[in-house]
C-alpha cells in the first residue's frame, strides 16, 4: 500500500542537527532521499505549469519540459541513486540539455498523453527508478499533487499497463569520466526541503476545504478545520480534507496565517530549526516573496 513520506520525519527528527566532521553515512543517505524527493516535487509542479501554458496538455517528454520552464538540469538526477551530470552542463545549449535528460533522467515521467480536464488523482505522474533507493520503495508524485512512498511491485499493480517498468533511461556511473557529481546539502537544508513538502500537502487540503465550504479556515479554526470539523459552524459540505497534521521537521506545529502574507488568501509555514514565527530560519511557501514574516 501507499503510504506518506511522512515517515522520513522520524528519521530527520532522530538525526543530529550539526556534524563537525560532516554527516554520517545514514544522515547522508537520508539527505540524498529528500534532495530526491524534492527534485520530484518541484518537476510536478514545473509539469502543471507546462499544462497551464499549453492549454491542458502535458509536455511529450522531460526534455521539452527543460526547455519551456527553463528547469535547472541537476534537477533530472537523483542524488541518491548516484546519478551524475556532463562536467559542462552548465555551457551545454538547451537542446543538448534536453536530450541529454531524455537520455539520462533518474525520473519516469507518465504524463505525456495527460489533458488536466482528464481525472488522474491518484495516478503517477513522475517517480524515481525503482533501483535508487534501499527496500525498493520508490517516491511517487500522483496527479493531485501528492507525494506517497510505495513499494514499486506495489506500483505497478496499481498503475497496470500505465507504468513503464522497461525504464529505457540509462544513468551515466560516478566513475564515469567528465562527469559532475551532486552536491550534499546539509541536514538543516534537507529538513526544510522536507517542510517546504510538507507545506505544499497542507495548501492542498487547506484550498480543498476552501471548495467544499466556499471559504478559507478562519485564523481560529486553523489548519486543524481540513481534519476535524469546527464546533458550532454551519458547514454542510465539510470532508476531511487532510488525514492529520504532522509535526514539521524539528518537532513544532506547522503554522496558519488567513489573511496569508503578501496580500495571499492564506500561508502555511514552519517556524523553522529555532522554533519561533518571525525570524530569518522560518521556512515559507516556495512562492512567498522573501521578507518572511512581519
Amino acid at each position: 500500500m501507499a503510504r506518506s513520506v511522512r515517515s522520513l520525519a522520524v528519521l530527520l527528527l532522530a538525526s543530529t542537527v550539526g556534524f563537525a566532521a560532516g554527516p554520517s553515512p545514514k544522515d547522508e543517505a537520508l539527505i540524498r532521499l529528500i534532495q530526491c524527493t524534492d527534485n520530484l516535487r518541484r518537476l510536478a509542479i514545473y509539469l502543471d505549469l507546462y499544462a497551464n501554458a499549453h492549454t491542458g496538455r502535458y509536455p511529450p517528454d522531460l526534455g521539452t519540459l527543460l526547455i519551456d520552464q527553463h528547469v535547472d538540469m541537476r534537477r533530472f538526477v537523483c542524488p541518491a541513486g548516484g546519478g551524475v551530470l556532463p562536467h559542462d552542463w552548465q555551457k551545454m545549449a538547451p537542446a543538448d540539455q534536453a536530450k541529454w535528460v531524455n537520455a539520462h533522467t533518474d525520473y519516469i515521467y507518465l504524463g505525456a498523453k495527460w489533458h488536466s480536464a482528464e481525472p488522474h488523482d491518484g495516478d503517477p505522474l513522475i517517480y524515481e527508478k525503482s533501483d535508487d533507493h534501499p527496500a525498493s520503495l520508490v517516491n511517487v508524485v500522483q496527479g493531485n499533487g501528492r507525494t506517497v512512498s510505495i513499494k514499486f511491485d506495489a506500483l505497478q499493480k496499481v498503475s497496470g499497463d500505465k507504468l513503464k517498468t522497461d525504464q529505457k533511461t540509462t544513468r551515466v556511473p560516478a566513475t564515469a569520466g567528465d562527469v559532475s557529481a551532486i552536491p550534499l546539502i546539509t541536514l538543516d537544508q534537507a529538513k526544510a526541503l522536507y517542510a517546504q513538502n510538507d507545506i505544499q500537502q497542507i495548501m492542498i487540503g487547506i484550498s480543498a476545504f476552501e471548495l467544499d465550504n466556499g471559504r478559507f479556515p478562519t485564523q481560529e479554526q486553523g489548519l486543524d478545520a481540513a481534519v476535524h470539523k469546527p464546533n458550532g459552524t454551519d458547514l454542510p459540505n465539510w470532508r476531511q480534507n487532510l488525514p492529520g497534521i504532522p509535526p514539521d521537521p524539528w518537532g513544532n506545529p506547522y503554522q496558519y496565517k488567513c489573511p496569508g502574507l503578501n496580500n495571499t488568501d492564506f500561508t502555511v509555514f514552519s517556524c523553522g530549526p529555532d522554533g519561533k514565527p518571525g525570524t530569518t530560519d522560518d521556512v515559507l511557501p516556495e512562492a512567498t516573496p522573501a521578507g518572511g514574516l512581519p
